[in-house]
């Protein structure tokens, strides 16, 4: 494929003196042909030498030969080519584009040359003449054959035939007076100035999505055409990306870690080597890996909750609790102390439900749900049945409720006159022990778990069976005399029940005979007791001691007796008069009783 390039610097060569003589020798033969008309159909290299010279001299022909017939130079006509003056513009940007040409020839020696124009299609020998300002259209249907002419005043002569052949080449122009137009033509022959590589479509900076595709440009012009490369992280490109059959373009079609870093674009040919970096950086949609806390909590307890969550860039993190963004509220109740964690100071029922950490970048949008649990205090078993079996407990029997969802039962209080008893989760009895005996006593019953104390159960009451009472307090002497002691005493401390009666027991100090004395109450309110004992014998010391008596199913239950308390009767008048019993003879002895 033959190209048509731009070059920089336009340059000619120096006249050398053998080109010179025989550009002399060739002007006056033409000047004698007397042909006026100027053509600008070069063949050879020694015409592209001669044509400074013949450019300014109007009056002289400038010639379009056929060297062919000179043997000398028949191996240097190699191509025909448009010879502009140097001051001329020439810009192909690209095939299908146009190129103008500014002829600055005097307007009576416009060049004549086989090349298409704006005005129609050429045809394989057809001429057009170029004016000052044409403009050609380049496009892939002119290669073909063009027939380059000399017209003359008195004959027309085909000079040469140019197949030209084009292909797409975009080169801005730097400076009018350094543009040269290089046509290579079917024998190959090249006749240009090298041009170091120059970008024209470099790689940028891009950030894509992790797992996306993404794509890097590099188009270079030159000449000779560079080579293009790429570097990774300056190292030669080993990654898994799908480089252009140009190397123009690079292309990776999942981004994942291993590709992001630095592209480097090598364009060079035998001038130099130039560079241009595009770095390639990713968004990671955010991750939340969990949210960590316990989110079953206790009623009243506290709830704290940390979102964990990565992303690229940092992620924004809100918290929503069903679907309604969560606010810190004014009590400090709800705080948010950082943007991914959650704390309530203490939990309410209405803060059960679902809550969400949403975390967003730049990549998107993710959010985490987790389901928060308020556990509340147990609901209350129902009292069956207070019973007592003793004087001092009563057996209480309850059934359990039905709990509500992860609600667990810790233990059961038992509560009579508020003095808690603990029961295991479990159990449906338990004895009450250490009451009083003879004592009515209400119950009640509740659950309990971490939560706290739940609400009480029905109230039963039970009345304890009757006992012997405690022993009569501050016993004493009220009246004694030789036959008779009045005592009196106060009721026990502990009753026990209602006390029915109470004995008095006494017997002579020392001596093993006891004598009961029983005494009945009928006023129970009274709080002391008076009793008479009667026929105690004179001047004799004597032991008292008193208990009461409850009753309990018609059965006596006796209490403690008291201690002794010792009183001394007084004497008494003998109760006969003395008799004798025996005489002596000496004296007298009498004996009486």
């Amino acid at each position: 494929m033959k190209t048509v390039n731009w070059m920089q610097t336009y340059r000619h060569n120096i006249v050398s003196g053998t080109a010179l003589g025989i550009a002399i020798y060739l002007a006056i033969i033409f000047f004698l042909t007397q042909d006026n008309n100027a053509v600008i159909c070069d063949g050879v290299h020694l015409f592209r030498q001669l044509y400074p010279v013949f450019a300014g001299m109007t009056s002289i022909p400038v010639l379009c030969f056929l060297i062919i017939t000179v043997g000398l130079y028949s191996k240097t006509l190699r191509r025909i080519a448009i010879l502009a003056p140097k001051d001329n513009i020439i810009n192909v940007r690209n095939v299908n584009s146009n190129v103008l040409f500014e002829n600055r020839t005097a307007p009576n020696h416009r060049p004549k040359s086989g090349v298409p124009s704006t005005s129609s299609q050429l045809g394989s020998m057809d001429t057009r003449d170029l004016e000052d300002s044409d403009i050609l259209t380049c496009d892939k249907n002119n290669e073909i054959i063009y027939n380059c002419q000399i017209q003359r005043n008195l004959s027309t002569e085909d000079v040469q035939k140019l197949h030209l052949h084009l292909t797409d080449i975009s080169i801005i122009q730097k400076k009018k007076k350094d543009v040269e137009k290089e046509v290579r033509n079917a024998q190959g022959a090249v006749d240009s100035n090298q041009v170091k590589p120059e970008f024209v479509k470099s790689p940028l900076n891009t950030t894509v999505t992790m797992g996306q595709s993404v794509a890097m440009d590099c188009e270079v012009r030159g000449h000779p055409t560079p080579t293009v490369s790429w570097l990774f992280n300056v190292r030669f490109n080993n990654m898994s990306t799908i480089v252009s059959s140009d190397n123009h373009g690079i292309h990776v079609a999942i981004v994942t870690w291993r590709h992001v870093g630095l592209y480097t674009c090598v364009a060079s040919n035998i001038l130099e080597a130039a560079t241009r970096d595009g770095r390639l950086s990713v968004h990671v949609l955010p991750r939340i890996q969990a949210i960590n806390g316990d989110p079953v909590v206790y009623l009243n307890h506290e709830l704290d909750l940390t979102c964990t969550v990565s992303g690229i860039p940092n992620p924004t993190i809100k918290w929503f609790h069903q679907d309604i963004a969560v606010v810190p509220s004014l009590d400090g109740r709800v705080t948010i102390p950082a943007q991914n964690k959650l704390f309530i100071k203490y939990v309410k029922v209405s803060d059960k439900g679902e809550y969400k950490c949403v975390a967003e970048n730049l990549a998107g949008k993710t959010e985490f749900p987790i389901t928060v649990t308020i556990i509340e205090s147990p609901i209350p078993p129902v009292l069956t049945r207070a019973v007592s079996f003793t004087s001092t407990s009563v057996t209480l029997t309850w059934s359990p409720s039905t709990q509500k969802s992860n609600t667990p039962l810790s233990q059961i209080d038992v509560d009579y006159k508020r003095l808690p008893i603990t029961a295991g989760s479990t159990d449906v009895q338990i004895e009450v022990v250490g009451l009083s005996p003879g004592t009515m006593y209400m119950f009640v019953v509740s659950g309990v778990n971490p939560a706290g104390e739940g609400s009480l159960s029905n109230v039963l009451s039970a009345k304890t069976m009757d006992s012997g009472p405690s022993a009569p307090r501050n016993l004493k002497i009220l009246f004694s005399n030789s036959s008779t002691v009045q005592l009196e005493w106060e009721i026990p401390a502990k009753t026990n029940g209602q006390i029915r009666k109470y004995q008095v027991w006494y017997k002579i100090k020392g001596g093993n005979t006891e004598i009961m004395s029983l005494v009945t109450t009928k006023d129970i309110s009274k709080p002391s007791v008076t009793l008479t004992i009667s026929n105690v014998d004179p001047f004799t010391l004597y032991e008292f001691k008193v208990r009461g008596a409850t009753e309990e199913s018609g059965e006596d239950m006796w209490g403690e007796l008291s201690g002794y308390i010792d009183v001394k009767t007084s004497a008494s008048v003998p109760s006969d008069v003395p008799q004798i019993t025996k005489k002596y003879r000496h004296y007298h002895l009498l004996l009486f009783k």
